[in-house]
């Protein structure tokens, strides 16, 4: 179960050698009544685990705490969909409100908004539950040279649907076929932080069929999540009709893959430097 996960708990950091109290951040761990349980499909590599009570009611309402802040509500920015298909259009495949919050704060002044320490460390216990029911046949994470599952995070995507939101394009999180900084993810969390009555419609939908499979939708309850193969899972959210529908959607990628992928788009951005300015870059 998820509260059982190596890296479930918060630790509290080390007494200072001075002697001093080293301030403690306590967060009481969800507790996980129903075990992690896995969907499988009909398609090759279609499957998802739910995850139920990843956050406590405690938890959950801290987390609500967060995102209404000023610094999380004014980085809000609308979303974009990232893909290779010329087919894709953003103005009918995704509309919603985004930020990216980092698990370090950031120098800048206009730096993104540092995710609480409790919160990415549910995030990992999530992905891990996620990793342990599916393996790295469907969610290559692999293991370092000690044997130990040691993935690497993209920053946490927090997302806000409103009257009209809407992510309706069908996608996966990564393209099998593609080397670029996103597609190296393996492995998909989406944690809901919405009651089931504070919208309608934004329902999670996902093919397990494949491609062309039939859509099913994901059960959510706030504090719940989901976790699948960022590569292989075909989804959507459809419209929401009413009320505001709040996410935070978490990325796993091996550790070597993500540092090469960024080492490239490091050494391109270092090549175009004239690119630096542009916002479609």
């Amino acid at each position: 179960v998820i509260g059982a996960m190596k890296e479930a708990r918060y630790r509290s950091p080390p007494r200072p050698a001075s002697g001093g109290k080293a301030k403690r951040t306590r967060v009481v761990a969800a507790p996980v009544e129903e075990a992690p349980r896995r969907v499988d499909g009909d398609g090759k590599n279609c499957a998802y685990v739910l995850l139920p009570n990843v956050l406590s009611a405690r938890q959950l309402a801290a987390a609500r705490a967060f995102v209404a802040s000023s610094e999380v509500q004014a980085s809000l920015s609308e979303g974009e969909r990232v893909t290779d298909h010329e087919q894709a259009n953003d103005a009918t495949d995704r509309r919603s409100r985004i930020t990216w919050l980092e698990r370090r704060p950031g120098e800048e002044a206009d730096a993104p908004p540092k995710i609480p320490d409790w919160l990415h460390a549910r995030l990992r216990a999530a992905a891990r539950a996620t990793h342990d029911e599916l393996g790295d046949a469907l969610c290559p994470i692999g293991a370092d040279r000690h044997g130990r599952w040691r993935p690497r995070y993209e920053p946490v995507q927090y997302a806000e649907y409103d009257v009209g939101s809407h992510y309706s394009g069908w996608h996966t999180d990564a393209e099998a076929d593609s080397a670029d900084l996103e597609d190296v993810r393996s492995l998909t969390v989406v944690l809901m932080l919405s009651d089931s009555d504070a919208y309608a419609g934004g329902h999670l939908e996902v093919r397990l069929g494949g491609v062309h499979g039939k859509p099913s939708r994901v059960p959510l309850r706030a504090g719940d999540a989901v976790g699948f193969p960022a590569k292989h899972l075909w989804h959507r959210v459809t419209k929401c009709s009413a009320g505001l529908r709040q996410t935070m959607v978490f990325w796993a990628s091996p550790a070597a893959e993500l540092a090469r992928a960024q080492r490239d788009e490091r050494l391109a951005a270092e090549s175009y430097p004239g690119d630096e300015g542009d916002d479609d870059a």
